[in-house]
């Protein structure tokens, strides 16, 4: 079967000449009608075919977004076990290693290291910033995001209603819509 291109080429050439464009011949009337009527029967079943499978792909997308969902919750499920396990046993050891008024002790706890075939457990110094007030800090230590955007919505409906604002308009747009 033809591509898009090459069936309307085919429409092309024989609206321009009344020549068939298989075999060159020139068309009488009649057969300018017939040949025109099947070259356009061609390009709507062309059409809805293509139509048709951009219709499965995006139901293909859709089924592919919901099990990306599904599978990003099993994996959020996995996640907070694992976090849940790993914690419960950092608290079992770390009140092996806590003194009667609650303290632990980092350097007993450091030295922990437990190793078998299939894993191995240790426990190793880092530092970390604890921020408790961020309005008591000096300015210098103070990082601001600012998101800067347009609120088209607002604009859109002002600028239909006659407002002239510099900076934007409403363009007007042909989107092609499959159902």
């Amino acid at each position: 079967m033809a591509n898009l291109y090459e069936i309307d080429y085919q429409l092309q050439m024989l609206e321009d000449y009344m020549v068939d464009v298989e075999t060159g011949e020139i068309l009488d009337e009649d057969s300018f009608n017939a040949k025109f009527d099947e070259i356009q029967m061609a390009l709507n079943e062309k059409i809805e075919s293509s139509i048709c499978f951009v219709k499965n792909l995006q139901a293909d997308i859709e089924a592919f977004k919901t099990e990306e969902k599904n599978i990003a919750q099993r994996r959020k499920i996995k996640e907070n076990l694992a976090e849940r396990i790993k914690n419960r046993i950092d608290n079992y050891i770390r009140m092996k290693y806590t003194n009667e008024d609650g303290v632990v002790d980092t350097d007993g706890l450091n030295k922990f290291k437990m190793e078998t075939p299939r894993m191995k457990l240790s426990y190793r110094k880092s530092d970390s910033v604890d921020v408790y007030d961020i309005d008591s800090l000096p300015k210098e230590y103070i990082k601001e995001k600012i998101e800067v955007s347009a609120d088209k919505t607002a604009l859109k409906k002002d600028i239909k209603s006659g407002k002239e604002i510099n900076g934007a308009k409403i363009v007007t747009n042909l989107n092609m819509q499959v159902k």
